[in-house]
């Protein structure tokens, strides 16, 4: 199983696909974005695949996306 890896370490490759953990400074709540680097900006953002939303703050730390199941 991999392990967290904190933002301020490194950063994923550009386009690898990622979970990333989320931390709102307007709110107080936790997420998980299925995400990957956008290379445009320089691995300065994060893209959520599903609502194309881009973060630039609140991610703390990544892991790379696991791999499916078999079968």
């Amino acid at each position: 199983m991999s392990k967290w890896i904190s933002v301020d370490d490194r950063l994923p490759e550009e386009s690898q696909d990622v979970l990333v953990f989320v931390k709102s400074e307007s709110y107080e709540w936790l997420d998980f974005v299925y995400a990957y680097v956008c290379p445009e900006y320089g691995n300065c953002f994060f893209e959520d695949r599903d609502t194309c939303e881009d973060y630039n703050i609140g991610i703390t730390h990544w892991m790379p996306s696991p791999k499916p199941p078999k079968g």
